[in-house]
Formats: C-alpha cells, structure tokens, sequence
C-alpha cells in the first residue's frame, strides 16, 4: 500500500505508530504486509521514516528522533 492510500484512507503515520507503541498492536496488525498489488513486489519493513541528519542538527526540529514503531 503506497502512503498516498493510507493517506486517502484517513490513516495517518503517527496514529499507525501509536496503535504498536502505546496499545501493544503488532506491526503485521497495523502496517500492510505481503506483496504489493504491482508488480508483486513485497512492501517493506520499516515502521517510520528515516530523520534526514540535517533535521537532526537542527535546533528547531520537535519532531521524534527515535526508531522505535
């Protein structure tokens, strides 16, 4: 499923990320896995995207730094 599905689904990355952290929700139950419907390529596995370092060094980024899902 491409991020723009789950955006016209309504779905947003922080509220599919707190569905594992804070109410204990496996990944496979949240993110979509498997193949992806072109191609038969499988989807990925990571949970977030990666912080650019030039983010990170910056002073008046609030965002989350840390990897965990």
């Amino acid at each position: 499923m491409s991020a723009f599905a789950l955006f016209a689904s309504g779905h947003r990355l922080g509220d599919l990320r707190r569905l594992v952290r804070q109410y204990g929700r496996g990944a496979e139950s949240v993110y979509p896995t498997g193949a992806y419907h072109k191609d038969g390529l499988q989807l990925g596995t990571d949970l977030q995207f990666i912080i650019p370092l030039t983010e990170k060094n910056n002073p008046n980024f609030t965002g989350c730094i840390d990897r965990n899902a």
